[in-house]
C-alpha cells in the first residue's frame, strides 16, 4: 500500500502553526536583504554613499538580530526532522513496502539538507542510508 498524504483531520494543528510563525521570523530576517544594499543589510554601522539611516531602520534592525536571527531558521529545522520522525512512523505502521518507498525519501531529503550546510560550513558530511 503506498503512502498516500495525511488527511487534513490527521494533521497536527499547533505544529502546522509553528511551522508557519518560523517562516515569518525567517521572512523577518531575509527582507532586510530585498530592500537595502548587501553591505547595509549586513552591518547597519558602515556608511555607504547615498544611503541614510534613521532611528527606525536601526530599531528594527536591533530587534530582528535580538529576536529572530537564527531561531527561526532552528525552530524550522526542528520541526522539518520532526516531520520526517512522522513520516517515518506512518511508513513503518504500512508495512515494509511502504517503509521502502518512505527510506528513499527521507534519504534524498537528508541529502539535501546536508549539502545545503555542508555550503555554509567547511565541514564535509556524507548521506548514510
Amino acid at each position: 500500500m503506498p503512502l498516500t498524504p495525511v488527511a487534513s483531520s490527521e494533521r497536527l494543528r499547533g505544529v502546522d502553526i509553528a511551522r508557519g510563525i518560523a517562516l515569518l521570523g525567517i521572512l523577518f530576517v531575509n527582507v532586510r536583504f530585498f530592500f537595502a544594499p548587501f553591505g547595509l543589510a549586513m552591518d547597519p554601522i558602515v556608511a555607504l554613499d547615498g544611503s541614510e539611516r534613521t532611528a527606525a531602520d536601526s530599531a528594527a534592525w536591533a530587534f530582528v538580530e535580538t529576536f529572530c536571527s537564527f531561531k527561526f531558521i532552528s525552530l524550522f529545522s526542528l520541526l522539518f526532522g520532526f516531520g520526517l520522525a512522522m513520516q517515518a512512523a506512518r511508513a513503518a505502521a504500512q508495512g515494509p513496502r511502504a517503509c521502502g518507498a518512505s527510506r528513499s525519501s527521507r534519504w534524498s531529503a537528508s541529502c539535501t539538507g546536508r549539502s545545503s550546510g555542508t555550503a555554509t560550513s567547511s565541514r564535509c558530511m556524507r548521506c548514510s542510508g
